[in-house]
């Protein structure tokens, strides 16, 4: 079994600390993307940005 990668543990450490902020109405679906679920994905390898510049948008195709 492999260990969660620190920074995935970081995210959600930040999210637990903070977690009556991001709860707030001030809080939105934008700035929560960019925060976490964007580092988390690219945490896992997706090219979440399109870096490369791929026709699909960095992500996995099967």
């Amino acid at each position: 079994m492999s260990s969660v990668p620190s920074i995935v543990m970081e995210l959600i450490e930040t999210f637990d600390r903070n977690a009556k902020a991001l709860h707030s109405q001030q809080y939105n679906e934008t700035q929560l993307g960019r925060e976490f679920i964007d580092p988390f994905f690219e945490e896992l390898g997706w090219d979440v940005t399109n870096k490369a510049s791929n026709a699909h948008g960095g992500w996995p195709i099967k």
